[in-house]
């Protein structure tokens, strides 16, 4: 699927599965889903996309894996989502954000590598979701941003020569980053931080927890 406005696009869908397709050169996004329950999108190759190279948007339970995604604007961007995995993917080279979820409640996002974007892995709003054995490295916005975000878990990730926190926790979104407008209001509890490998943070902590970030755990890191 080569040079249109959108590679694949569905709204109102149940149990659509998007499998092993080349995407590239898209005006909008490579996939986007609106409003789609039980679905998956695995093993697609999407480049060169001018906004996301896959978008969710109010849909549960999706699972996104093993998927290539290079050289678009945002990698996997989601807002208002329950029970979504992203996991196995390899992404490298966005404009923006590796993935950025917001709004996202009981979902995962693990085993990603996610390289040389503008930032790694951006969670706002997030609740009871977790972050687990990503390789983060060389973005320039930090590793793993959280804000205004409860009950997370971030663990066994390994992050290097990210230009910013390689963790960061913190309430609003401006405490971190000056391109980051808006926040999400309360949030920073009950948020775990178990096992992560930091090296090399550039300008920055390896971790920084923000204030107003309560109940906060560290362990092994």
């Amino acid at each position: 699927l080569v040079n249109s406005v959108w590679g694949f696009l569905s709204e109102d869908s149940t149990s659509i599965v998007v499998n092993n397709n080349r995407i590239r050169d898209m005006k909008e996004d490579g996939i986007e889903l609106k409003s789609s329950t039980s679905s998956s999108i695995s093993g697609n190759s999407i480049r060169s996309c001018d906004n996301d190279a896959i978008n969710l948007f109010d849909s549960s339970n999706v699972t996104i894996k093993d998927n290539t995604l290079a050289n678009n604007d945002w990698g996997i961007y989601s807002n208002d989502v329950i029970s979504v995995v992203v996991s196995n993917n390899t992404i490298r080279d966005m404009k923006e954000d590796g993935v950025q979820l917001k709004s996202a409640v009981l979902s995962s996002i693990i085993g990603n590598s996610i390289i040389n974007c503008e930032g790694g892995v951006l969670l706002e709003g997030g609740l009871d979701t977790k972050i687990v054995n990503n390789t983060v490295n060389g973005n320039d916005g930090g590793g793993i941003i959280i804000t205004a975000s409860d009950e997370i878990l971030i663990a066994g990730n390994m992050l290097d020569s990210n230009n910013g926190p390689g963790i960061s926790l913190c309430v609003e979104m401006q405490e971190f980053h000056f391109n980051f407008e808006g926040a999400y209001g309360p949030g920073g509890a009950n948020n775990e931080l178990i096992d992560n490998v930091i090296t090399a943070s550039i300008n920055a902590a390896q971790i920084h927890i923000g204030e107003g970030c309560v109940a906060t755990v560290l362990k092994g890191n």
